[in-house]
Order: C-alpha cells, then structure tokens, then sequence
C-alpha cells in the first residue's frame, strides 16, 4: 500500500509538469503562478483555471511570453538602447549643423551680392530675426528649448516644440547678415534639442533612466560641437565640462563617455562629408620648441592674464548692453526691434571704423588675422600698414559688438567670437614682442627672433595667435579643456609642442572657475 501510494504521488506530480508543458506550448500564457494547493494559468485569450497539484519547493515554471509580445520586446529593448540612441543623435544633429551652415553661406552671398546694400547685410537679416520675436510675442525665443532649460529640465523634451527650430532659423539669418556672433552655440542647442526629443524613449521613473537622459543629452551636446568644429575629442570634453559636472558619477563613467564619443565621432563624419576635412584654421608655420623656447612661458602665462581681463571686459560690456536696452524698453520702445538697432551698429562700426573682419564669416576671418600677424597680409590702409593699430581696434570693436548683439535678443553663440579676440590678442603680443625685442637681440647674440636657430628661440607671433585663442575660449565660455583639445584638432595637429603654452596660458584663467566643476571631471576621467 505505501508502495503504491508513492508511486501515485509520483505519477501525480509528473502529471502535472506534463500539463505545465502542455499549456506552455499551445496556449499563449502570459505568467503562471504556484501555490501550495492549485495554480491558475491566465492565458491572453480567456481565463483557464487549471488546478494542478503541488510540485516540491525546488520545482518551478518559467512561462515565457508570447512571440508578439517577444518581438515588440526587442524592439523597445534597440529603440531604446543607450548607443542606439546616441548614434541618432549624432547623425542627426551633423545633418542639421550642415544644412544649417549652408543656409547661413547662401543667404550670406545673396545679401553680399545685392548692389549697393552689401552694407547693410546686416541690418536686413536681424529684420527677419525681429519679425520672428514680433510673430512669437510673449513667447519670445527661448525658455525652453535653449541650452540653460534643458539642463534643469535634466534633457527633458521641451513643453514648446517650435520654439527650437525657430531659434535655429533666428541664428541663421543672425550669422547670414554677418552680425558679431557664433554658430557653435546653436550647434549645440540643435544636439541637446534632438537627445531631449530622443529621450522620450526612455522611461523617467528611475534614477538610473534620469541619469541616461542626463548622458543623452550630453552626447547632444558633444555631437554640436563635433559637427560645428569638425572636433569630435572637443566636443568629448565639452559635454564633460560644460553638462556632466553634477551627473551621477556611476552612470557617468559607465555609459556617459561611449555615447558621447560615439555621437561626436559620427555627427563629426556628417560634417566632413557635407562640409570637407580641412582644418579651419589656416597656418603655413607655428610651434615652440621646449628645449629652446622654454623661457616665453612666462610671456605666454601674462598672455592668459591679458585673456582673462578681456573675458571679463566682455561680461561687464554685455551688463551695460543689456542695461541700456531695459531703459529703451522702459521708454515703450519694443523688445523686437532690438535685433535692428544691434545689427545698425554692426554696420556703422565696421563700414566706418575700417573694420570689416568684425563681421562674422566663419573661420575666413580667423584666418585673415592669423596672416596679418604672420606678416603674409597687411593691414586695411587706413591704418597706414600699422598691423598693431589694427589689431587693438579690432579687440576693442570685437568685445563691444559682440555684447550689443547677444543682448538685444539675436541668437547666436560665443565661440567664434572668443576665438576671433583671441587670435587678435595673442597676436598683438607677439607682433608687439617681435617688433619691440630686437635690440636686445644686439647685446644678447643667444637670442633669435628672427630665425629658429639659438638656444634661446623667439617663437613666431602665430603661435601667440593659437594660445592666444584657446586662452580667451577657455576663459569666455569657461570650458579650458576644451579650448586646448579644439586648438589642436583646429590646426590639424601640426604641432602638439604648443600645448605645453596653451595649458600655461589657460591654466593662469583657472582659479575663476569652479574648482568642483575640474574635480569632478578628473575622477571621471581617472576611473
């Protein structure tokens, strides 16, 4: 008898992973539970209550779910994966930085062309930036979809979802009239704008799921200046300085870094196939020899000093600007028609203080600087030949018209225009110093100035322009790692002894930025 019993028992649970099986295979089941007495099996179709024997504890049943079901799995599972979505990013914002920059040089060339309004190019364009805020109203250009709400949205997806393309258009016609802004700063708004659209796709209720949104959009931004520079290590360290200070430092190491060198790598491809892979900045000869040239770090750290100050002439400039435009406004004078009175002081001072390279026409104008200080170019004649004359006036008009533009409500960035001042600094100092150290060269026969050959070495004024560059970008838009790394792929790489000079000269500007903003990178970047 107890033979048989067990033997029934026996029977009885194999009976039961047979009918497990069964419903298994020819029921789509969505989930099976066990309990100690029955177990009732929910099928998608209809309710099938099937009491089935207890099996022992180590016994269980996995039910998977149905193909349908596994399918739209997977599928969620790639649309939402971290690199996928990355990949989109970049793609996507190197397609519209490209369609972007060559809609600003069309329309630049059609404004440039108009017979006797070439002058006025750049008042015509900040027409249509002002029709566009009369058209917005209250609204205005920005409040959501700009780079300062996104990152205390936490990449969240704009509540206005026109305002982005319309800041897009706005920041074209800016730059297409020549006003004294950047494309780099709207290159970055189009990233963060596509990554905070593409974070719908991933869910916000964990920590884990905010902290990939926050990596997302940093990748947004990395793949902006990717795609504007043709720099995808820059835009690497971009998104590291300028986004991901604060992030979660777990999911920072452990996902941040792959999306945003894959989006940066990709959106900068984009760029060289719509826009070419020659360097931006266009420089026959620069360098320092450390062997030779090592007693100019200190000239080159005076020349971080001097880079600072500019940065900080800037700030207070745009203060004043934005102060006298609040007082018109007071007066009953409209806030869109501040992108006109902006774009008629452009063209007065460029038109008549002598002064065209003001104007913005991409890195054309770097490029001129970059020659004059070089000696390969000369000065407009009105400065008589005098490069050093023309060079501080140009600073000078620079910083003032680049913070009349940004505060009368055009869109555009702070790149260009920090590179631009830059380049006519650190030139200034080196056309100064070459010009002005010669007789010392007479009771000093160790030190060359003119020639590469000595054991103390002047370096040419053109490597005072690049450290010059990287210094006030560095300083004026508080990201100096990033200004290194840029310098370099800007010049093509033609000589990395520079950037012993370049982190003097930037290094001097360091103790105004937030030391935990450095700190937290380096633990990023160290684990």
């Amino acid at each position: 008898m107890k033979k048989s019993a067990r033997k029934r028992r026996a029977c009885s649970g194999l009976s039961a992973l047979m009918a497990g099986a069964v419903l298994q295979k020819r029921v789509p089941v969505l989930s099976a539970t066990w309990s100690s007495s029955s177990t009732f099996v929910q099928s998608s179709s209809r309710s099938i209550a099937t009491p089935i024997r207890s099996l022992p504890s180590h016994l269980s049943l996995r039910v998977a779910p149905a193909p349908r079901e596994r399918t739209a799995m997977r599928a969620n599972g790639a649309l939402s994966s971290p690199l996928f979505l990355a990949s989109v990013a970049g793609l996507a914002t190197g397609t519209i930085v490209v369609l972007l920059n060559d809609f600003v040089h069309l329309l630049q060339d059609f404004l440039l062309e108009l017979p006797g309004l070439a002058v006025l190019a750049p008042v015509i364009s900040a027409f249509f930036v002002s029709l566009l805020l009369l058209l917005r109203g209250q609204k205005g250009l920005s409040g959501s979809s700009d780079l300062a709400s996104l990152k205390a949205s936490g990449g969240a997806p704009p509540q206005d979802r026109s305002e982005a393309p319309l800041r897009a258009l706005a920041a074209g016609l800016t730059l297409a009239g020549g006003n004294s802004l950047g494309p780099e700063g709207p290159s970055v708004e189009i990233g963060a704008n596509v990554a905070a659209s593409l974070s719908e796709y991933q869910n916000q209720e964990t920590e884990s799921e905010r902290a990939l949104r926050q990596n997302l959009l940093a990748a947004g931004c990395a793949s902006g200046i990717a795609a504007g520079f043709n720099a995808p290590v820059a835009g690497l360290f971009f998104s590291l300085e300028s986004i991901q200070s604060n992030c979660a430092p777990e999911d920072a190491r452990a996902k941040g870094p792959p999306m945003q060198l894959l989006a940066a790598v990709l959106a900068a491809t984009v760029s060289q196939l719509g826009l070419g892979s020659s360097p931006a900045v266009d420089l026959d000869f620069f360098g320092w020899v450390p062997t030779r040239s090592l007693w100019e770090l200190p000239v080159f750290m005076s020349l971080g000093f001097l880079c600072g100050t500019a940065a900080f002439m800037l700030r207070s400039t745009r203060q004043v600007a934005k102060g006298a435009f609040d007082c018109l406004e007071a007066w009953g004078a409209p806030r869109f028609t501040f992108p006109v009175l902006a774009a008629a002081v452009v063209a007065v001072v460029s038109f008549y203080g002598n002064i065209g390279e003001v104007l913005y026409k991409g890195f054309e104008n770097v490029n001129l600087i970059l020659k004059e200080v070089d000696g390969s170019r000369q000065p407009p004649a009105a400065f008589a030949g005098d490069p050093l004359t023309h060079l501080f006036l140009l600073i000078v008009a620079k910083i003032f018209l680049t913070a009349v533009c940004q505060s009368s409500g055009q869109v555009g960035g702070l790149f260009a225009p920090a590179l631009f001042i830059g380049a006519c600094l650190g030139g200034l100092v080196g056309r100064s110093l070459r010009d002005f150290l010669w007789p010392f060269a007479l009771w000093l026969p160790e030190l060359s100035i003119f020639k590469s050959e000595g054991p103390f070495v002047f370096s040419v004024p053109a490597t005072y322009a690049i450290v010059g560059m990287a210094a006030c970008l560095g300083s004026i838009c508080n990201v100096p790692l990033t200004a290194v790394v840029l310098l370099l792929e800007l010049a093509g790489g033609k000589d990395y002894g520079v950037v012993l000079p370049t982190v003097a000269a930037v290094g001097t500007v360091l103790p105004k930025r937030d030391p935990n903003v450095l700190s937290s990178l380096s633990m990023r970047l160290l684990r």
